[in-house]
């Protein structure tokens, strides 16, 4: 029997009804939301997350709700929706239980919601509202904002490691403050799966000066990571067939279970897997779907339907299904080609076996034989509880001016208040007056370039001291383009709760048990004819070394350098690295970079071995950010990042509805702003930030120095080679592809192939 002392009785109901038990984290939820106290709760995907923290409102506001009382935020409108129709069904269940519980209403406002349904919501608030943060960012742009929040007492924030290291993130710290201002009582409370660095994910969510109580329920949920191993490893591999050659293997897998998850990495991806399975299979054509983000939302919501009452077979998707959408059906998920980290993967996982007491399963399926060796790595981390810790974005003045404009519209505000109220959020908390004040200006006139163009005054103080928009058509059109979602989503990732990591030392680590012999696990042991080659014909990395290959080839000199740093970091590596040499000898240089290394190929001789020690020099990081910027065309990469930016900010807009402009006529209005800002107003705060973003996120220039500072300290053991090793065929693979039609690339792949496996069966 349940202790009904700490329970509401329609929740003890509920729970012997189903003939459940509370687990021990989902009493202490509801025993701190009892109390008032606010938290994070991180625990594995389909732990009954949902159901501790619902019901933990649900008891701890047990007086009549009379308005708007708890808001519960996720990142996407498909988990939106769920979500709303897990809730409606519990809550449903109670008021069956106990008639006299507390009934509550419940709301959906996402893109999708109907204008009708959003003047319903307006006219007559439900208890419940699940939204996205764009959504809530619309809702604090009503001028009577502060009157439609009046009664919450509780926010939810779900799957917060899909906010917490991007601006959609930045932009809920600050809707969050705001809310806490209108509600000084406010609890918030933060679910996650698939977090690091705990302690930094919780001050993000309540602030740098938020209690709260970080829960994590430890329970032991099995979890099955394994790998559909290749039938004939390959030991010179590239990854451009997709993974393709597996696709008979997949067939199998999914013809042995009722209901399977494909996940891939890109969209296009995607459509040539689906393609191709239905080459195999054509009479899967009505079972087999497909989801990812460039299709309508009629057909995901279609898919979405039929996985969840069992009609497919199998759906081939991307990161679109990647979040806590309950699809119970699904006993399996194949992850085709590496998923590039131990969280995501781990996520993908959780969508099998979505429910406390299943078993979770994902299989790997590797595009190419090096992705075996990142499966043992990846195995090898999640067994030592290694998980990418997430940082939030520090001060992004493009989502600051946003917001003023939506809290101008949104009844206004003092700069003396508001900057009190943003400096409570950690995306902000050291924000400067300088950059307060540009931002004030920017919002009201355009800054000193573009003040005398009326459509950059958008709020501006009135007589009261008040900062408002009074510009209807402004107005409108900031509604229309709220939000941070302005290309595909990229998060950037280290290991470990320190601020910076590696993003692959783990595959390192497995090389190097590989170069002692150790090769144990059924990955590494179909790898092992790529490993023993590679240590035939040169060498292993291991972590105390670093592995540099020279070879002359008719193409001229090539330098291949294996550093494990991920490919942003070796793109920045190899440019500076041919920069330096440069200095030493004038040349051109082609480049080719992967996750594990880089080629630098020189048509002029070239003495690469005699050139490394001052090439991979560790010099100062004001020094080497220097470099970076000469060795790049910084200009125009940072002129593709303002893109965004000015967009998040207003500047560039995409329009109204039926008149949305092209990702073109978006690049040809920033480019303008951007030259215009470069030539007359050079220290412009979205300026700055674009070559800020460009330098510390893209290309983060303080972990490519610590990467030259890492390669410094380890013995170099430079192999000239006599042919291509399993190690560098892929980075000639890389080049070959950006010059090669993809007829003539495929057919010099298939003679290097032919010649390289010739020689090593000598």
């Amino acid at each position: 029997m349940l202790d009904r002392t700490t329970l509401h009785s329609a929740v003890a109901r509920l729970f012997e009804s189903k003939g459940w038990r509370p687990f021990d984290f989902q009493r202490e939820v509801w025993a701190r939301m009892a109390a008032g106290e606010s938290g994070l709760l991180h625990a594995t995907t389909g732990a009954g997350k949902t159901l501790a923290v619902a019901l933990g409102a649900w008891q701890a506001l047990r007086e009549p709700p009379t308005g708007l009382t708890v808001l519960w935020v996720t990142p996407m409108r498909a988990l939106a929706a769920d979500t709303t129709r897990a809730l409606s069904e519990a809550l449903d269940a109670l008021h069956v239980l106990d008639a006299t519980a507390p009934r509550w209403t419940l709301g959906l406002r996402t893109g999708d919601t109907s204008s009708s349904q959003r003047a319903a919501q307006s006219r007559k608030p439900p208890t419940l509202l699940v939204t996205t943060p764009e959504s809530l960012s619309l809702l604090l742009s009503r001028e009577n904002a502060r009157d439609y929040f009046a009664e919450l007492r509780c926010v939810v924030v779900d799957e917060w490691h899909e906010l917490l290291g991007n601006k959609r993130g930045v932009q809920t710290q600050l809707a969050l403050a705001r809310l806490r201002r209108f509600r000084p009582g406010l609890t918030t409370w933060g679910m996650s799966a698939t977090l690091g660095d705990l302690d930094a994910a919780k001050r993000a969510l309540l602030g740098p000066q938020g209690a709260g109580a970080l829960i994590e329920a430890r329970l032991k949920k099995k979890l099955v990571i394994d790998t559909l191993i290749p039938q004939a490893p390959e030991r010179f591999p590239w990854a451009g067939h997709l993974g393709l050659k597996m696709a008979p293997q997949v067939v199998a897998e999914i013809e042995a279970h009722e209901s399977t998850l494909l996940f891939t990495n890109t969209r296009a991806q995607a459509e040539l897997w689906r393609q191709h399975l239905l080459r195999l299979r054509p009479e899967w054509a009505e079972r087999v779907g497909i989801h990812h983000g460039s299709l309508a939302q009629e057909e995901r919501d279609a898919v979405e339907r039929a996985l969840k009452a069992g009609a497919l077979k199998a759906v081939v998707c991307t990161s679109s299904l990647d979040l806590g959408v309950d699809f119970l059906p699904v006993e399996r998920v194949l992850q085709i080609g590496s998923p590039k980290g131990v969280a995501r993967l781990l996520q993908r996982a959780g969508r099998s076996g979505h429910a406390p007491g299943r078993v979770s399963r994902v299989t790997l399926v590797p595009s190419h034989s090096l992705e075996l060796v990142e499966s043992a790595a990846a195995q090898a981390a999640i067994r030592k509880g290694r998980i990418e810790s997430r940082s939030s974005p520090v001060a992004p003045l493009d989502v600051l001016a946003q917001h003023l404009v939506t809290v101008g519209l949104g009844g206004g505000f003092r700069p003396e208040e508001l900057l009190a109220e943003v400096r409570e959020t950690v995306a902000y908390e050291t924000l400067s007056d300088e950059n307060w004040r540009w931002c004030l200006d920017f919002v009201r006139q355009g800054g000193p370039t573009l003040r005398a163009y009326p459509d950059y005054r958008r709020a501006a103080p009135g007589p009261d001291g008040v900062w408002r928009v009074t510009d209807k058509r402004l107005a409108l059109r900031h509604r229309l383009n709220i939000g941070a979602i302005v290309a595909d989503a990229s998060v950037l990732v280290q290991y470990g709760p320190a601020p910076r990591g590696q993003k692959l030392g783990t595959v390192e680590e497995t090389f190097a048990r590989a170069a002692q012999g150790d090769i144990d696990s059924p990955e590494l042991c179909a790898a092992r004819p790529l490993l023993r080659l590679q240590q035939k014909w040169s060498a292993l990395p291991t972590p105390h070394s670093l592995l540099a290959e020279t070879l002359k080839s008719r193409e001229g000199w090539h330098l291949f350098l294996y550093p494990f740093a991920g490919r942003n970091a070796h793109l920045g590596l190899a440019s500076l690295l041919a920069w330096r040499a440069a200095q030493i000898a004038p040349g051109a240089f082609s480049i080719a970079v992967n996750d594990y290394g880089f080629e630098l190929l020189s048509g002029a001789a070239r003495d690469w071995a005699a050139d490394l020690p001052r090439l991979i020099e560790a010099r100062g990081l004001e020094a080497t950010r220097a470099e970076v910027v000469e060795s790049l065309n910084a200009a125009e990469l940072a002129r593709r990042r303002f893109r965004d930016i000015a967009q998040i900010a207003g500047l560039v807009v995409n329009g109204y509805p039926g008149e949305r402009k092209s990702v073109r006529q978006l690049q040809a209005s920033s480019s303008l702003f951007y030259d215009v800002f470069r030539r007359y107003d050079p220290e412009n705060g979205l300026l700055k930030q674009a070559e800020r973003e460009l330098l510390e996120d893209e290309l983060d220039v303080r972990r490519l120095h610590e990467a030259l500072v890492r390669l410094n300290a380890r013995r170099l053991d430079c192999v000239a080679l006599e042919r291509c090793s399993p190690l560098a065929f892929p980075l000639v693979a890389e080049r070959f592809r950006e010059s090669l039609s993809t007829e003539s690339f495929n057919a010099r792949i298939e003679r290097m192939l032919a010649q390289l496996n010739a020689a090593a069966d000598k």
